[in-house]
């Protein structure tokens, strides 16, 4: 089963700057060999494999590291292996904090949009909105969101979503959805348009709470 990896750091000293993004393209070129040995199936490309870092516009603290893999145990075994745990330990002194979760059946990264359009990785703005649904609501969930999901695909043309595996709370689901967009203001005039309420009224009426936040890619 496809997932999508999304490893959210959080710096030590304040805004991330040039030392730990040039540390991070250093563990990645360990990462792009690492996986040009050990897993042939995947893409020897960076980006066709969704391999990305994005700085968190309203925390620049805050940055978020994507990637596809074709299995969460795929990725386990880069995780376990001495490479990783090599890099691994010349970034932890950069960081207070790792949250590292899978988005299930999703590749939400990839390097060409539909039909032309924007992908997320060539995105000015990458917006990613966690949605909190309780557990017996996840059905009645899913199909308003998917009813309801043409409105925000009005506004921009890629919308990826999936469930992310990883619970915090056994009595609670979260989906992840993240779309593209010219900036964080294009975004707000989704919120201000017409249709917005019932899109609105429809996820708000199922979930517990929704986190939205906006990422700009650096690396």
């Amino acid at each position: 089963m496809p997932v999508t990896e999304l490893a959210w750091f959080i710096g030590a000293q304040g805004p991330i700057g040039d030392e730990i993004k040039n540390a991070m393209n250093q563990a990645l070129i360990v990462q792009d060999e690492w996986c040009a040995r050990n897993i042939p199936t995947l893409p020897k490309d960076r980006e066709a494999r969704g391999v990305a870092l994005f700085r968190q516009v309203e925390d620049p603290s805050i940055v978020v590291l994507t990637a596809h893999w074709e299995s969460v145990a795929q990725h386990g075994i880069w995780l376990n292996s001495p490479e990783n745990k090599t890099v691994y330990s010349s970034l932890k002194d950069h960081f207070q904090k790792v949250v590292l979760c899978h988005v299930e059946n999703a590749q939400f990264f990839d390097a060409s949009g539909p039909d032309g359009s924007i992908s997320l990785l060539k995105s000015p703005i990458v917006g990613i909105t966690t949605v909190t649904v309780p557990n017996e609501k996840r059905k009645e969930f899913e199909q308003a969101w998917i009813a309801k999901k043409h409105i925000l695909e009005e506004y921009t043309p890629v919308v990826k979503y999936g469930w992310r595996i990883e619970k915090e709370d056994e009595s609670l689901e979260q989906m992840i959805l993240s779309a593209p967009w010219p900036s964080v203001e294009k975004h707000m005039e989704f919120a201000k348009g017409k249709d917005f309420p019932q899109f609105q009224d429809a996820i708000l009426s199922f979930s517990k709470a929704q986190d939205v936040k906006h990422y700009e890619r650096i690396l």
